[in-house]
């Protein structure tokens, strides 16, 4: 096979390449997410001007993941309801939520805990970009820093 041949062949295997990724792109509109075809449209949504988690704050203000913290003591189990606080409605995931609260539930049990408040941290963003943060009281608890 000569140089000049093998290079019109791997121009023939880019063309094809290039056909089959635009045949893709082509049967994914039509059909828009029929396996194994996608728009992707998961990734089109529109930024959100919110976010927030479950954290917890310590006597002095500071904010930590709650797996910071062992030997949770809580009055009552923590069951996160963001519609419960007033800075309603933000930007949360759920399943995020429930590992935080799974987490104190898991570690609870211990001496020594200082007072710590379950939080759901709350940033938004406004319409010129400034950034503000928010507290929501979840639970107030007793824990251990680990």
């Amino acid at each position: 096979m000569t140089l000049a041949r093998g290079l019109r062949r791997l121009g023939e295997y880019r063309a094809l390449a290039l056909l089959c990724c635009a045949g893709y792109l082509v049967a994914g509109r039509l059909a828009h997410n029929v396996y194994p075809f996608s728009v992707y449209d998961m990734y089109a949504a529109g930024a959100e001007s919110s976010a927030s988690q479950l954290a917890a704050r310590d006597r002095n203000g500071k904010l930590d993941d709650v797996s910071a913290y062992e030997a949770w003591s809580c009055p009552t189990a923590v069951r996160p309801n963001p519609t419960a606080c007033e800075a309603f409605p933000f930007y949360y995931i759920p399943y995020h939520d429930a590992e935080a609260a799974q987490w104190i539930e898991r570690h609870a049990g211990g001496e020594g805990g200082e007072p710590v408040e379950v939080v759901h941290h709350i940033w938004n963003i406004g319409a010129s970009g400034e950034l503000t943060t928010t507290d929501c009281v979840v639970a107030r608890c007793t824990a251990r820093r680990r």
